[in-house]
């Protein structure tokens, strides 16, 4: 279109629930340079779900990566013909309040740098709830934010609460059983 990507509208991109890769890796890494931990078959088989502990020794360096390729990636390709798409990885084990804090700061600081740039957010799942936590926590960078134009779109944002955590907490989740078969040294529970 003619832009560059400073002066295209941005679309921010919030994944869902275990959406974003996490890996081990140190505070002085970049993104990508650390040993993935989720999602990565060959770890999850050989009890790497410990690695995953909130809390646990063994999770201590656990920090997110990138957003799955595999279900975003031809999403963030398409909104790439109109608009500068930027995944936002986050800890989907963490407070939701942290990632709206990280959000409200990435938002701010692409508002400092390019002035005037329409900048959007489009959340999917827990993704939505982490934008509606930014809003009601943030109000005055959501404010200058939906003042230049930016919008929230939420895809499948459990708005109303969702009864798939708590069977997945329960253990009654496909997914959970899902990894509960291919996890070698630990049981469902």
């Amino acid at each position: 279109d003619g832009h560059d990507d400073g002066q295209r509208p941005l679309v921010i991109v919030l994944p869902g629930i275990m959406g974003t890769h996490l890996e081990k890796r140190r505070a002085n890494q970049s993104p990508g340079a650390g040993d993935r931990v989720w999602f990565d078959p060959w770890q999850l088989v050989w009890g790497g779900l410990e690695q995953l502990e909130l809390g646990g020794r063994r999770a201590s360096g656990v920090r997110p990566e990138s957003l799955f390729q595999m279900f975003y990636g031809d999403l963030c390709e398409h909104l790439g013909a109109n608009f500068q798409a930027m995944p936002f990885p986050y800890d989907w084990r963490q407070p939701i309040q942290d990632a709206a804090d990280r959000l409200a700061a990435v938002v701010e600081k692409q508002r400092m740098q390019h002035a005037g740039r329409t900048v959007h957010l489009l959340a999917h799942s827990m993704g939505g709830l982490v934008a509606r936590c930014m809003i009601a926590s943030h109000p005055d960078t959501w404010s200058a934010m939906a003042a230049g134009g930016g919008r929230l779109v939420m895809l499948g944002t459990p708005n109303n609460g969702s009864h798939a955590m708590v069977a997945s907490l329960l253990g009654k989740a496909d997914s959970v059983r899902q990894l509960a078969r291919i996890d070698v040294r630990h049981t469902l529970q």
